[in-house]
């Protein structure tokens, strides 16, 4: 009877031993899913209180990740007026406009939700500034809360008006485009005709050339803008941003062109001539 009472009591010890490990283990396996899901939660939460700035390019297409019953802001710079936003599918996508702030700091907002995930589409901003285009996705994660865009080309336009009349006045110290303001080259001449579209001044910030031209120069008929190469002047590509001509190249001599037969002539010549470099080589 005694063996039969300690085998007894040998068993229920072992069963006891053997539950309390599982225990410990069940409470510790709850304790890792309870944290996992905390850090789930915070991911997410991180991720959609999360912003991205692009620089702006023309002719770029911005990647802008959404998330189902969620608004992503994209928002315009201030001051930029608002002339028409378009979506591809409007079936699945609700596209509206908001504005904030008041007089010069008003800003305009293009508010995105799609649908569900897995959609895409695109989408065309167009302002009195310049056009985006966007490539919208969603996504069943979490997607952007809201994006917006720096303009290193404004900056550079914005530092070179902090400059003297003569474009040799002391710049500020702020960085443009990777580069310190006071690395914009000034060193170019006009030569030629005195017309109304006659530039003001061109300058460089080691990529590209910006012809500053009058102030009235959007109601005058713009000119063409030539190269002068090897082969004669050679019809260059460029934009036009407000009053400015942007060059995505440097040149030694290049001149703007108006009429046939007897044109109209302005010359704009880099003072420091370029080294022999590529397409740089003019």
């Amino acid at each position: 009877m005694i063996k039969l009472r300690h085998a007894a009591i040998g068993l229920l010890l072992s069963s006891v031993l053997l539950a309390l490990p599982q225990s410990a283990f069940a409470r510790k396996s709850a304790a890792q899913k309870s944290t996992t899901a905390s850090l789930n939660l915070n991911s997410a939460t991180s991720s959609l209180t999360s912003t991205r700035e692009f620089s702006f390019n023309e002719g770029s297409v911005y990647l802008v990740q959404t998330s189902p019953q969620r608004i992503t802001d994209l928002a315009l710079e201030p001051g930029e007026q608002l002339m028409s936003v378009s979506a591809g599918d409007t079936t699945r996508w609700i596209v509206d406009e908001a504005r904030s702030g008041a007089g010069k700091a008003l800003q305009v907002h293009v508010l995105i939700k799609p649908s569900a995930a897995g959609l895409s589409t695109n989408l065309l901003i167009m302002t009195d500034r310049r056009v985006y285009h966007v490539e919208l996705r969603s996504i069943a994660a979490s997607g952007l809360a809201a994006a917006s865009w720096r303009y290193p080309e404004d900056a550079i336009i914005r530092a070179a008006n902090a400059a003297s009349g003569d474009g040799r006045g002391k710049l500020g110290a702020a960085s443009i485009a990777g580069a310190p303001a006071e690395d914009l080259n000034f060193k170019y001449k006009i030569a030629g005709e005195r017309t109304e579209w006659r530039p003001l001044r061109a300058f460089d910030d080691g990529r590209r050339v910006f012809i500053q031209m009058p102030d009235n120069f959007a109601v005058t008929q713009a000119p063409p803008l030539f190269i002068s190469g090897e082969n004669g002047p050679e019809l260059v590509n460029y934009r036009v941003h407000g009053q400015y001509y942007i060059v995505d190249r440097l040149f030694n001599k290049a001149e703007l062109r108006l009429g046939d037969k007897r044109p109209t002539i302005v010359r704009i010549e880099r003072r420091i001539k370029l080294k022999a470099k590529g397409d740089s080589d003019v």
